[in-house]
């Protein structure tokens, strides 16, 4: 927008964004509606926020104008082809080549309850990501999860409980870690596993004789 100062009285104008003329219709459509619903939805709490129409109105306007500067056409033209019922909005093909309408966001801006209870502070899992994969999905993976050596030759490497696990140990420290009870290695890892677990048991017994 552009300020004009008329009377020491400032008066707010819409102004057109060149920056944009560039996009598709679509494209300047979705730029406008995610800075508007954003930043009213920013304030959806507060006790005033009907006082937001005005710069939703300005909003609106710098859409025609900016439309209007791309098509170099007059601003009543832009909103007659634009217009759709009693909205404004843009028509576009999906991807499956169905006509789809997309309108200019002018949802309430009446104060909302807060929308968030004690759940507030809950992190969700993002979908897609697996906390434990399953054991065929870790197989299919070809990757010794103790030394990272990719071969088709893995072992399983299995304890009863992680609790027993002494964590002086690497391969057990990094079992606590990943809270598993089994690993899957290549064909050399269960050997120096072995191996390290015989040797402290050596020492072990050395110091109780």
């Amino acid at each position: 927008m552009k300020i004009e100062v008329h009377g020491g009285k400032e008066i707010w104008k819409a102004a057109h964004r060149g920056e944009l003329t560039g996009r598709t219709d679509l494209n300047i459509l979705d730029q406008y509606n995610g800075e508007v619903r954003g930043f009213c939805n920013y304030y959806a709490i507060a006790n005033n926020r009907s006082k937001l129409h005005k710069f939703r109105c300005i909003m609106e306007y710098s859409f025609y104008k900016t439309l209007t500067c791309k098509y170099r056409t007059s601003k009543r033209r832009t909103i007659e082809k634009y217009r759709i019922g009693k909205d404004i909005g843009v028509k576009f093909q999906d991807k499956n080549g169905k006509e789809r309408v997309r309108l200019l966001w002018k949802g309430s801006l009446a104060k909302e309850s807060y929308p968030l209870g004690a759940e507030a502070d809950i992190v969700h899992k993002p979908k897609g990501i697996l906390k434990k994969p399953s054991l065929a999905n870790r197989l299919r993976a070809g990757r010794c999860e103790w030394c990272g050596k990719e071969t088709s030759e893995l072992v399983m490497h299995q304890v009863r409980a992680l609790k027993e696990l002494d964590e002086s140990q690497p391969w057990a420290a990094f079992m606590k870690k990943i809270n598993r009870k089994t690993l899957v290695v290549c064909q050399e890892c269960p050997a120096k596993i072995h191996s390290a677990d015989c040797e402290k048991m050596e020492s072990r017994i050395q110091r109780e004789l």
